[in-house]
């Protein structure tokens, strides 16, 4: 499809694999292009090396960019121009805490000690303190204070652990929904998957998918479709039942 894109070929089969072969003229019109292209999580292996045969193709003084959590991964593959992004410093991890959490950038002072320790476990990582900000959202001081001694058993700041906790945390219907919109309905304009999820399960989905949202496990971008940052996909998908069926929503909500 991304090719398809870049020559204005309306047939994406053509392009699905890139291994095996691509027309010549195809090629030619590739290579009278100057391409720059943002990859965002990229993680797989496979993902990559598709990446890099692909990139043969573009035209002189195109720039491709991939972001990935994983260094190592990067330097496996013989990438050697690696740019690491700086962590957010403690005001600005503070004030993304504060907004994720509490929609405001005053704070109650009783949760100051809390928000303190979520910050330095969090180690300035951007993704980290929005989900642990939004899984606080709503919460007692009690409740605040005992995420704060969960967290902490999870080493490293490990995001996969973090995201399975928030995942568990939401009702069996909400998981569902989810599992559903990443396996299905991802990149998707937000209003065509709440009425895809209303025609399956009969039952209006708009205050789950807010919470969704709420807890950044859905985010919308810029263009209004729903998307999912690649560790929470790969979160959800180690969810999915082994034989592949989900409850149905309809029934969990009744």
């Amino acid at each position: 499809m991304l090719v398809s894109e870049i020559v204005g070929h309306q047939n994406s089969t053509m392009f699905e694999n890139v291994d095996e072969g691509m027309p010549t003229a195809i090629k030619h019109m590739l290579n009278q292009k100057k391409v720059f292209l943002i990859l965002e999580d990229v993680h797989d292996s496979e993902a990559l090396k598709a990446i890099v045969k692909l990139t043969t193709f573009f035209g002189f003084g195109s720039k491709v960019i991939i972001t990935t959590w994983d260094k190592c991964f990067l330097e496996l593959h013989g990438i050697k121009r690696i740019y690491e992004v700086e962590r957010m410093n403690k005001v600005e991890a503070f004030q993304l805490l504060n907004l994720k959490a509490f929609d405001s950038m005053n704070v109650s002072p009783c949760y100051l000690t809390i928000l303190e320790g979520l910050e330095t476990y969090a180690s300035g990582h951007p993704f980290i303190l929005e989900v642990i900000g939004s899984y606080l959202s709503g919460k007692s001081i009690e409740e605040c204070e005992l995420a704060l001694l969960q967290y902490k058993q999870i080493p490293n700041g490990d995001i996969k652990k973090i995201l399975q906790g928030t995942f568990d945390a939401l009702e069996k219907f909400q998981q569902n929904m989810l599992i559903h919109i990443a396996l299905h309905l991802r990149e998707k304009e937000l209003a065509m998957v709440e009425d895809l999820l209303l025609c399956k399960y009969g039952v209006c989905p708009k205050a789950d998918t807010r919470v969704l949202l709420k807890k950044s496990l859905i985010k919308i971008n810029e263009t209004g479709q729903v998307i999912l940052h690649g560790l929470t996909q790969d979160m959800v998908r180690d969810n999915v039942p082994p034989d592949g069926s989900v409850i149905e929503y309809q029934s969990l909500q009744q």
